[in-house]
């Protein structure tokens, strides 16, 4: 009896032992919000379903930035087997910490100009591919071939030169529109040389306004030109289609990366854009100005307002 006593002891001790061998060869991963909103939950999300396997902590930094600094005296001490910064504030915090932990961004836009030709880390940007924005819209409006963008050129210059280099390799053409000022775009949209057969969106800061986008788009409508937005907003205020983001799938890809990058050891600097692009189509607005949308990219749609 006694011996029984004494084996169901050992096992239990060697289970014990196993279990928290198990826990502590489990990696930890720090996630820091920028934010406490849904977009950055859902990213979380994402992540936490890619990477089942590890341990997480997770922070959501404050507005007045008061608990930054216990927070990275805590992220420094390398803990942690890899950090998320999820969200700009999240990645602007983290490029200040000093750690041995490997880093990784996700749901940044334009990531390149946070970094500002400091040492980059990995991380999965918000930044639409052009290869795939192009081939949509091209796949979406047969015969259009002239893609018209406002733009501040002190912002935007870069972006839509990439833009111009893919569009001609897609048999497209990019017409650029210059825009210095929001008063300079009724101006633009009234010049004879105004003439693209589809007019895309991109995030700039002088097209910010709903008034001024909604006025866009209407200007656009009225001379059968079909508008391209970079959300879901944009085809609810009558932009034909729309491109967005599944911001569960980027943290999908996020945690995807993660994972990588503790198998490699390593903390490889090139980024990465979100692997595919939601498409809503406006059916109703294409319609009443009778313009036409293929019946592929209808079908490929993950929305379709009729």
């Amino acid at each position: 009896m006694r011996s029984a006593k004494i084996n169901i002891l050992l096992w239990a001790t060697l289970f014990l032992v196993i279990f928290t061998n198990a826990v502590s060869a489990a990696p930890s991963v720090a996630i820091i919000l920028s934010r406490d909103i849904i977009p950055y939950h859902q990213a979380v999300d994402g992540i936490r379903k890619a990477m089942p396997k590890v341990r997480f902590d997770q922070f959501v930094l404050s507005e007045d930035g008061t608990a930054e600094g216990s927070l990275l005296r805590e992220l420094s001490e390398g803990t942690h087997d890899i950090i998320v910064a999820v969200g700009p504030e999240a990645l602007n915090l983290l490029k200040q910490v000093d750690t041995p932990s490997l880093r990784v961004f996700t749901m940044v836009l334009n990531p390149e100009k946070l970094f500002s030709g400091q040492p980059g880390f990995p991380g999965v940007s918000m930044n639409y591919p052009p290869p795939v924005m192009l081939s949509l819209i091209k796949k979406a409006f047969p015969g259009r071939g002239r893609v018209g963008i406002l733009y501040s050129p002190d912002l935007n210059t870069r972006l839509v030169g990439i833009l111009q280099q893919e569009a001609e390799c897609q048999g497209l053409e990019i017409r650029p529109f210059p825009i210095h000022s929001a008063a300079g775009i009724r101006s633009t949209l009234q010049t004879s040389g105004f003439d693209p057969d589809v007019l895309l969106f991109i995030p700039d800061q002088v097209i910010v306004k709903e008034k001024l986008i909604n006025y866009i788009i209407e200007e656009c409508l009225f001379r059968k030109i079909p508008a391209v937005g970079f959300n879901q907003w944009f085809a609810r205020s009558g932009a034909v289609i729309a491109f967005y983001l599944d911001y569960e799938e980027v943290g999908k890809q996020t945690g995807e990366l993660a994972i990588r990058l503790l198998e490699e050891k390593t903390g490889a600097s090139a980024g990465e854009s979100p692997r595919s692009l939601k498409i809503v189509v406006n059916s109703k607005m294409a319609a009443k100005f009778d313009i036409h949308v293929s019946k592929e990219i209808i079908l490929e749609a993950a929305k379709v307002i009729e």
